[in-house]
């Protein structure tokens, strides 16, 4: 009897017994995670926005340890936090659903169940009939082709062109905004026509847009889809139009050949057709053609190869395919190296230089992937000077440049002149060079590099994982929020020159001008915008 009185009088002793707090243990958590955010955001290592989301939930459920557990907390207070805590799982985890990343960083979307998903939201638009004819009327604007992926030459640069930025707050108009398709795919211009793909459902649609209107001219639509959790579903090349055909390759790996005037197909050619797998993320290398030798050149997948395959224009026939080594995701060009004309490929452990005729290897440049695997190459190679490449990447590979220089016996052989795994990290854009210097999104901040040496001159502006074009002495943004950006591309000091809302949500495609015409779309929307261009003749 003595020992139970002795119990109860301890049990109402601890009950009555000052609470321990111990806030040295969320103040711990705090400013653990605080100093991961600093860390994230001065070190700009590519897994810092992963280890940060990590941080929250980790964060989150460590305090809650430390509340129900060794807070002090007692009785019904402690069944509270418990209860609450299942209720607060049980919900999300029925009632959430992921939606890929919310940005270039990688960061996952969460979105509620019952929202729509960007099938349902397309869906919902009012439809729209394909148009009788190609309008006939002039166009009101300057215009000018953009029949590749990153302009005419495949480097985001516009020599002929400037843009009155002093002139933007009278001049800028928008021509059209409307609902498109899912994608990453961007816009080709001849004429009056410009196209892009996009996924319609189930379906791949090449689609031919009136300029200045908008209008759908004609869409050419086959049953696939390209599906990945993080990037998307959808193409994600950019077509290429030339003598009045429209080369398109889906993210599949399946490339069309399309009448520019009516969309009829002309020929189909897989590119994947040997057994090679996709690439992780789909096909994205724009196909490229060739004037002289009239062939369309294509890369291919992951594995064995071809690494790149020349086919005949007109028939889609194989002329020539090189390599056994994996493809990437950057487009091949065409260049002028040394006075000798060739293709300039990445891949996903080097860079070649290829014969545009037979496809013969010119030199081999090894730039290996380093801790990414399979391949993460996006950015475009740029020639600088008829014997310089500049090749750019993130994930750990840094930018590069080299130059090619010629042996005794004629042969090209590059040598590398500085290597920076921690300055341009353009990941899935590509850096614009003007003189001495090239720009870029450097995991997306803006940033200046002296080509010289390789050392940053400035690093300002944070747009998020865009795009950007050089059009004279003017950079063109392309934010990740939609926005659009004019920022002057001066060695000398970061400054933004105007900036106005283009479209909303997460975008990653190109913008393409087109003259006065600025076409930008993301895997929602698409618009068009009259900018103040005018020409440049002598450039």
């Amino acid at each position: 009897m003595t020992l139970g009185m002795d119990t109860n009088n301890l049990e109402q002793m601890d009950n009555k017994s000052p609470r321990t707090y111990r806030f040295w243990i969320p103040a711990l958590i705090i400013s653990a995670y605080i100093g991961l955010v600093f860390w994230a955001r001065a070190s700009e290592h590519m897994m810092g926005a992963g280890l940060v989301f990590l941080g929250n939930i980790l964060g989150v459920f460590l305090l809650w340890i430390w509340w129900t557990f060794l807070s002090g907390l007692r009785g019904w207070g402690k069944w509270v936090s418990l209860l609450s805590a299942v209720f607060v799982v049980g919900f999300l985890s029925t009632s959430i659903r992921y939606a890929g990343s919310s940005d270039g960083s990688g960061m996952p979307r969460f979105v509620w169940k019952w929202s729509p998903t960007p099938d349902q939201r397309l869906l919902g638009a009012l439809p729209q009939p394909n148009a009788a004819n190609v309008p006939e009327a002039p166009l009101r604007y300057l215009a000018a082709d953009s029949p590749e992926y990153y302009g005419p030459n495949r480097n985001g640069v516009f020599n002929n062109l400037s843009i009155q930025v002093g002139a933007l707050g009278d001049s800028l108009e928008e021509l059209w905004h409307q609902p498109i398709g899912m994608g990453w795919s961007s816009f080709a211009v001849v004429g009056r026509i410009a196209v892009t793909q996009e996924q319609r459902g189930g379906e791949e649609w090449v689609t031919a847009y009136a300029l200045e209107s908008g209008s759908r001219l004609w869409h050419y639509a086959k049953t696939r889809r390209f599906s990945e959790a993080m990037g998307g579903d959808g193409p994600r090349a950019t077509p290429s139009i030339h003598n009045n055909t429209v080369y398109a390759l889906g993210a599949t790996g399946i490339l069309d050949a399309l009448n520019l005037t009516n969309g009829a197909p002309q020929w189909s050619f897989n590119v994947l057709a040997s057994g090679d797998p996709n690439l992780m993320w789909g096909k994205s290398a724009s196909p490229l053609f060739l004037e002289p030798e009239n062939t369309v050149i294509v890369t291919g997948g992951a594995a064995q190869g071809p690494t790149v395959q020349a086919l005949h224009a007109d028939t889609g026939e194989v002329v020539w395919s090189w390599g056994n080594e994996a493809s990437s995701y950057a487009s091949p060009i065409e260049a002028t190296i040394q006075g000798e004309r060739q293709l300039v490929v990445v891949n996903e452990n080097t860079v070649v230089g290829l014969s545009p005729d037979a496809g013969k290897p010119l030199w081999v440049f090894d730039w290996p992937v380093g801790m990414m695997q399979p391949s993460a190459k996006v950015g475009q190679p740029t020639v600088i000077d008829g014997s310089k490449v500049l090749i750019t990447a993130s994930y750990g590979i840094g930018a590069v440049l080299f130059k090619l220089t010629r042996d005794n016996s004629g042969k090209l052989t590059p040598s590398q002149l500085w290597h920076s795994k921690n300055r341009l990290k353009t990941k899935f854009s590509t850096a614009c060079v003007r003189g001495n210097y090239a720009y870029g999104l450097d995991e997306g901040i803006f940033a200046c590099l002296n080509l010289t040496n390789g050392k940053r001159l400035w690093k300002d502006g944070r747009y998020g994982f865009g795009q950007n074009l050089l059009v004279d002495d003017t950079l063109l943004i392309q934010a990740e929020n939609g926005d659009i950006a004019l920022v002057a591309a001066d060695p000398k000091a970061f400054r933004e020159l105007a900036r106005f809302p283009a479209i909303d949500g997460k975008t990653w495609n190109v913008p393409t001008l087109a003259g006065e015409y600025l076409l930008v779309r993301n895997d929602r929307e698409a618009a068009c915008y009259r900018l103040p261009v005018v020409a440049n003749p002598t450039k």
